[in-house]
């Protein structure tokens, strides 16, 4: 019992470091039945960033935990979240501790089999120093278009010719050393050929032209050319006004190349984000599944440890006491020969303890319990075998041993009961070699495989009427060798499944079984552990009514 919990402890324990450690905000919103959204809880990233402890929040409406204003405004991004069930990325000001704040925040919705969301899973990045930038940026906008000689950002006149004026800043942006080099120039002249969505520079500056002639004012994001052939990101605005009795365009270029580092460092932060919450929510599913199977591993061993050596101390001490025996058998018997005619005292006693009886039945029974002991000895390997932790490396293993142990582990649930007659179990081993591996997640496929065919067979009987209730419960295993392959074949006379339920059978998170019995990770996992870990292949042969073969197959 205390080596499951030491397990448990020790598989929590991953799970919470994972997601407390990684460096991005993470946050759970629960999708209550009754409509309601509360916050599950974020990790240390958001603790840290808030200010605001996780239990502080755990539990609370969006209202509760962040006030009536901003917290409705939460809640609408929640709703909308949930009517289009697709992951959702928005800006929002927060105030923590009457600091007013932005984030960029992405809501990703999970669904259950039935596709109804029960949770939102939370990403945030706090781009408060862009924003800050940007708002920085809009104010001095209308400053650098009134000031143009005492301007800091580049700022050029141009007319259908090209550059009338610009400042001091436009000359140095684009590393000419006098105003009349840059004026002699025209837009495109100061741009490359194209611009990254493939259009000419020339055509796309006459579109942007027209649009401010048009509207009096266009915004845009160009890649301009220095001298030297260098490429950067700028913000162009264009805006029609009068100058010197007729309409120019003022043109103010602002270089954006660290704005726009920023937002692909945002951007590539998100996909990071993305990746680390996939690889969580895989991590847990792995915990989940480990842990059930890593506490099967600790208590069968420590079940083998525990009788191996008092079965050891009995088999041995039996050893010793069947010569004693027989000497003192022989002993009594020379007595007996020579006293004859014993008195009545000692044929009463004999008699009382039925002494012919003794003397014949106790070495009998002596040899009986030493080949009860081996049979324990066998039991207690098979559950070592089954029990073994894998190493950082393959080890060789005998694959036989390890589907024996594991039938071994299962055998109270092949034995008839109320839900299902006597399961036979036919074993058909070829001559495997050792197979390079790690043989405890061997054993955990062949253990998530055999459970779910007696789950199979014990199902397929309750769903038999009395008149087809004789079909015989059967899981056949079989091994071989194919093509320096070893094959591996578990097959049961169970129901059998539909093609669509074939083509899902190693999704994760989908089962087949009803709710409360079946997490749908076994399977998933199982493929994971043949074809990522080993290099193989697991497929599934089923027709319904025909039962269902799972084939293994692992390179030698």
């Amino acid at each position: 019992m205390l080596n499951l919990q030491d397990s448990s402890l020790e598989k929590e324990l991953f799970f919470r470091n994972v997601y407390d450690n990684v460096e991005y905000i993470i946050f759970v919103i629960e999708v209550c039945q009754n409509g309601e959204f509360r916050w599950a809880g974020w990790n240390a990233a958001a603790e840290r960033a808030t200010g605001l402890s996780s239990s502080y929040v755990e539990g609370k409406t969006p209202e509760e935990w962040a006030g009536v204003a901003e917290g409705t405004v939460i809640r609408q991004r929640i709703i909308h979240c949930l009517s289009t069930k697709a992951p959702f990325t928005y800006e929002e000001c927060l105030t923590f501790h009457t600091q007013k704040s932005w984030w960029q925040t992405t809501l990703k919705p999970l669904q259950d089999d039935s596709g109804n969301i029960y949770q939102l899973i939370g990403t945030t990045l706090n781009i408060t120093a862009l924003k800050l930038a940007e708002q920085s940026l809009q104010e001095s906008e209308y400053r650098f278009q009134q000031l143009f000689e005492q301007a800091a950002d580049p700022i050029l006149l141009l007319d259908a010719k090209g550059f009338v004026d610009c400042n001091q800043a436009a000359i140095n942006l684009f590393g000419f050393s006098s105003k009349g080099q840059l004026c002699s120039l025209h837009l495109a002249q100061v741009s490359p050929q194209f611009q990254p969505d493939g259009q000419m520079s020339l055509h796309k500056i006459n579109k942007a032209v027209e649009q401010a002639v048009d509207k009096g004012s266009y915004k845009y994001e160009w890649i301009f050319q220095r001298q030297g052939d260098q490429n950067f990101w700028t913000e162009v605005t264009l805006t029609l006004i009068p100058y010197k009795q007729e309409s120019i365009l003022h043109c103010v270029v602002r270089d954006i190349s660290e704005r726009k580092a920023t937002q692909m460092a945002i951007e590539q932060k998100s996909q990071e984000l993305e990746q680390a919450l996939q690889d969580l929510q895989q991590a847990q599913l792995q915990i989940i599944q480990n842990e059930k199977m890593s506490a099967l591993g600790n208590l069968v061993a420590g079940v083998a440890h525990e009788i191996n050596n008092p079965i050891g101390f009995i088999a041995a001490s039996l050893e010793q006491v069947k010569p004693v025996m027989a000497d003192i058998t022989e002993h009594l018997k020379l007595y007996q020969n020579s006293l004859p005619n014993p008195d009545q005292q000692i044929l009463k006693h004999a008699q009382e303890i039925d002494l012919d009886y003794a003397l014949k039945d106790v070495p009998e029974i002596i040899d009986s319990m030493l080949i009860a002991c081996e049979r324990l000895k066998n039991i207690s390997i098979s559950l070592r075998t089954f029990s073994r932790a894998d190493q950082d490396y393959k080890v060789p293993f005998n694959l036989s041993e390890g589907i024996d142990s594991t039938l071994l582990i299962l055998k109270h649930r092949l034995k008839g009961n109320h839900k299902c007659p006597v399961i036979q179990v036919i074993t058909e081993y070829g001559e495997l070699p050792k197979v390079e591996c790690y043989p405890g997640k061997l054993n955990q496929v062949f253990m998530n495989i055999l459970a779910n065919a007696i789950d199979a067979l014990e199902e397929s009987n309750s769903q038999e009427s009395f008149g087809n209730g004789t079909k015989a419960k059967q899981i056949v295993v079989k091994t071989s060798v194919e093509n320096n392959y070893a094959k591996i074949s578990i097959a049961d006379t169970g129901k059998g499944m539909s093609e669509e339920v074939k083509q899902k059978i190693f999704n994760h998170l989908f089962t087949t079984k009803a709710v409360g019995k079946g997490t749908g990770l076994g399977l998933a996992i199982a493929r994971q552990i043949v074809e990522e870990k080993h290099g193989g292949e697991i497929t599934v042969n089923s027709t319904p009514g025909r039962g269902s073969e799972f084939v293994i197959t692992l390179p030698i």
